[in-house]
């Protein structure tokens, strides 16, 4: 398992990013794949597009929240606009893909490319 922590500036997003980490299927129609997020301080949404369908899914946060993003979705993370910075731990299973050269991960390309 591995861990990440975001700094996300009030009023500032992350860049949309599509992952691999937690892939996990408890029955072959249905994904269990997952990326955790926790709050630590601040607020603000979490947008979270189906890849199959193209739906997005908006999701409000604060401080104790925590929530999943299945594997593979387009997600952004969105701060208030504030004083203060939005931190949320991550947790993931990237250590285990990147040994079994199974990790991607997307990011948009530049305007242009």
């Amino acid at each position: 398992m591995g861990t990440s922590a975001w700094r996300i500036d009030a009023g500032a997003s992350t860049p949309e990013t599509k992952e691999t980490t937690s892939h996990v299927r408890l029955r072959r129609d249905r994904p269990a794949d997952r990326q955790i997020f926790h709050c630590i301080s601040g607020s603000g949404k979490t947008i979270a597009k189906d890849p199959r369908t193209g739906e997005a899914t908006t999701l409000t946060w604060e401080f104790a929240d925590t929530w999943a993003i299945p594997t593979w979705w387009t997600f952004q993370h969105i701060a208030v606009a504030g004083d203060a910075p939005a931190y949320l731990l991550n947790v993931h299973d990237r250590p285990l893909l990147d040994n079994l050269r199974f990790y991607r991960r997307r990011l948009p390309s530049p305007i242009g490319m």
